[in-house]
């Protein structure tokens, strides 16, 4: 093996080797539930953050999507009917 001639990359320890932190896979008391689509026509995402899971940021993560597209029907993969809705319709597959 041929030593080296320049200096280590970030995060490794100057003789070479990887530096090992202790590995934290707690969540925190904090959670934060992400809400998302994607219209796959244009590649328009929309992301929305909410501190629990419920009805009501649901419904308030719809009325995003309802905003951001203002024209036609709306389709959403989902399997159980949360909001009733005329422009909503659930895809079943």
């Amino acid at each position: 093996m041929i030593p080296r001639t320049f200096p280590p990359a970030p995060g490794w320890s100057p003789d070479g080797h990887r530096i090992k932190n202790e590995i934290d896979y707690s969540r925190g008391p904090e959670k934060t539930w992400v809400y998302g689509g994607l219209r796959v026509r244009d590649g328009q995402e929309l992301m929305m953050t909410a501190t629990s899971r419920n009805s009501a940021f649901y419904q308030h993560f719809l009325q995003l999507v309802e905003d951001a597209n203002p024209a036609g029907d709306i389709k959403r993969d989902h399997r159980q009917s949360v909001l009733a809705q005329q422009r909503v319709h659930p895809v079943f597959r």
